[in-house]
Protein backbone atom coordinates (compact mmCIF):
# COMPACT_ATOMS: atom_id res chain seq x y z
CA UNK A 1 0.00 0.00 0.00
CA UNK A 2 1.07 3.64 -1.05
CA UNK A 3 1.44 6.07 1.90
CA UNK A 4 2.87 8.78 -0.91
CA UNK A 5 3.65 9.48 -4.43
CA UNK A 6 6.51 11.82 -5.63
CA UNK A 7 6.26 12.49 -9.47
CA UNK A 8 9.31 13.60 -10.78
CA UNK A 9 8.74 15.20 -14.63
CA UNK A 10 5.92 12.71 -15.70
CA UNK A 11 2.10 12.12 -16.20
CA UNK A 12 1.30 8.36 -16.98
CA UNK A 13 -1.39 8.54 -19.90
CA UNK A 14 -5.09 8.56 -18.86
CA UNK A 15 -5.44 4.92 -19.75
CA UNK A 16 -2.97 4.05 -17.31
CA UNK A 17 -4.16 7.00 -13.82
CA UNK A 18 -6.66 8.67 -13.21
CA UNK A 19 -4.68 11.05 -11.07
CA UNK A 20 -8.38 12.85 -9.69
CA UNK A 21 -8.35 9.53 -8.14
CA UNK A 22 -5.26 9.51 -6.54
CA UNK A 23 -6.07 9.01 -2.32
CA UNK A 24 -2.29 9.73 -0.71
CA UNK A 25 -0.62 12.94 -0.47
CA UNK A 26 1.85 13.39 -3.58
CA UNK A 27 4.47 15.68 -4.14
CA UNK A 28 5.35 17.05 -8.37
CA UNK A 29 8.50 18.07 -9.95
CA UNK A 30 8.47 19.83 -13.21
CA UNK A 31 10.59 21.61 -15.52
CA UNK A 32 9.25 24.79 -16.74
CA UNK A 33 11.31 24.45 -20.11
CA UNK A 34 10.64 20.36 -20.42
CA UNK A 35 10.29 19.35 -24.08
CA UNK A 36 8.54 16.23 -23.74
CA UNK A 37 5.11 17.36 -25.11
CA UNK A 38 2.42 15.23 -23.32
CA UNK A 39 4.31 13.34 -21.09
CA UNK A 40 5.87 16.23 -18.87
CA UNK A 41 5.78 19.69 -21.13
CA UNK A 42 4.53 22.89 -18.74
CA UNK A 43 0.61 22.57 -20.59
CA UNK A 44 0.95 18.61 -19.12
CA UNK A 45 1.97 19.37 -16.18
CA UNK A 46 -0.77 22.12 -15.59
CA UNK A 47 -3.29 19.42 -16.45
CA UNK A 48 -1.69 16.92 -14.12
CA UNK A 49 -2.32 19.93 -11.42
CA UNK A 50 -5.68 20.86 -12.07
CA UNK A 51 -6.54 17.50 -12.06
CA UNK A 52 -5.59 16.92 -8.40
CA UNK A 53 -7.23 20.07 -7.80
CA UNK A 54 -10.24 19.06 -8.98
CA UNK A 55 -10.12 15.69 -7.29
CA UNK A 56 -9.37 17.07 -3.71
CA UNK A 57 -5.74 15.31 -3.67
CA UNK A 58 -3.49 16.20 -1.41
CA UNK A 59 -0.74 17.54 -3.59
CA UNK A 60 2.72 19.80 -3.84
CA UNK A 61 3.41 20.94 -6.83
CA UNK A 62 6.94 22.81 -7.34
CA UNK A 63 7.91 23.80 -10.90
CA UNK A 64 11.52 24.99 -11.43
CA UNK A 65 12.43 27.86 -14.46
CA UNK A 66 15.21 27.27 -16.44
CA UNK A 67 14.89 23.57 -16.35
CA UNK A 68 13.92 21.45 -18.58
CA UNK A 69 13.47 16.84 -18.59
CA UNK A 70 15.45 15.03 -15.78
CA UNK A 71 16.77 18.07 -14.32
CA UNK A 72 17.36 16.59 -11.01
CA UNK A 73 19.07 13.56 -12.67
CA UNK A 74 22.73 14.46 -12.49
CA UNK A 75 23.95 10.58 -12.90
CA UNK A 76 26.30 10.80 -16.36
CA UNK A 77 24.14 7.94 -17.82
CA UNK A 78 21.21 10.04 -17.53
CA UNK A 79 22.66 13.05 -18.93
CA UNK A 80 24.04 11.09 -21.94
CA UNK A 81 20.48 9.80 -22.03
CA UNK A 82 18.85 12.92 -21.88
CA UNK A 83 21.07 14.38 -24.89
CA UNK A 84 20.51 11.53 -27.03
CA UNK A 85 16.40 12.41 -26.65
CA UNK A 86 16.78 15.94 -27.13
CA UNK A 87 15.96 16.93 -24.19
CA UNK A 88 17.21 20.78 -22.62
CA UNK A 89 19.62 19.74 -19.99
CA UNK A 90 21.13 22.47 -17.54
CA UNK A 91 22.51 21.41 -14.47
CA UNK A 92 22.21 24.15 -11.75
CA UNK A 93 23.00 22.80 -8.40
CA UNK A 94 20.58 24.64 -6.21
CA UNK A 95 17.56 23.94 -8.32
CA UNK A 96 18.82 20.05 -7.69
CA UNK A 97 19.30 20.43 -3.81
CA UNK A 98 16.33 22.46 -4.01
CA UNK A 99 14.35 19.23 -4.98
CA UNK A 100 15.80 17.03 -2.58
CA UNK A 101 15.31 19.22 0.23
CA UNK A 102 11.33 19.26 -1.19
CA UNK A 103 11.35 15.55 -1.36
CA UNK A 104 13.21 14.80 1.81
CA UNK A 105 10.62 17.57 3.53
CA UNK A 106 8.38 15.26 2.07
CA UNK A 107 9.40 11.90 3.10
CA UNK A 108 9.85 12.66 6.50
CA UNK A 109 6.28 14.48 6.96
CA UNK A 110 4.69 11.35 4.99
CA UNK A 111 6.82 8.56 6.85
CA UNK A 112 6.56 9.88 10.24
CA UNK A 113 2.60 10.44 9.96
CA UNK A 114 2.68 6.44 9.50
Amino acid sequence: MFLFRICCYGVPGKDLCDPSKIKVPIQCHFGNLDSHVGFSDPSTANALEQSLKEGNVPYEFHRYDGLGHGFFNDLPEAIALLDSLGSKYDRDPESIDLAWSRVYAFLKQHLTDA
